[in-house]
């Protein structure tokens, strides 16, 4: 059961379950004291990390993977360094925010699945964009190439033998 669990997608949705941990943390502390806000940013990188997961973006990938292992550190430096964390609430909050850090650092480093599923979905992806659908009768598809030059390409038209 295990094997057939998508990388990709448990990539995806641990960082959306990150992001929401993030999330819960931030209105809390807003609640507590208003000049706190400034944790903010821990909301938006996952989010960021998120939306460039989705879009296949292998700088999102390592730069996310890199934030992760960073914000883990840093939760874990402070809930084990011998200061008191406030509350019980903290205390499961950081532990579930290390979970889900070195849980995702892992998976979008080291899974060789993940890579390879993420390296399909973005080469499935640009294929699509650089080969667009042409059986519609009738329309011209329009693009650039690399030198911003626009062509028009006409319609697909299936090749027909003539009779010798």
């Amino acid at each position: 059961m295990v094997k057939n669990v998508s990388h990709y997608r448990l990539a995806l949705w641990l960082t959306l379950a990150l992001t929401l941990t993030e999330l819960a943390l931030f209105l809390y502390v807003v609640s507590i004291s208003f000049e706190r806000a400034v944790h903010g940013v821990r909301v938006l990188v996952p989010l960021a990390v998120l939306v460039g997961i989705w879009f296949k973006s292998n700088i999102a990938r390592y730069l996310g993977a890199i934030w992760f292992l960073f914000t883990a550190g840093s939760v874990a430096w402070s809930l084990f360094s011998g200061g008191k964390t406030g509350s019980w609430r903290l205390a499961i909050w950081g532990l579930a925010v290390i979970a889900l850090s070195l849980a995702l650092c892992y998976i979008l480093v080291f899974s060789k699945e993940f890579a390879k599923e993420f390296g399909k979905r973005s080469l499935d992806t640009r294929t699509h964009w650089q080969h667009p659908p042409r059986d519609r009768a009738g329309l011209n598809v329009l693009s650039f190439n690399a030198n911003s030059r626009l062509i028009v390409r006409a319609p697909h038209k299936p090749e027909v033998e003539q009779p010798p």
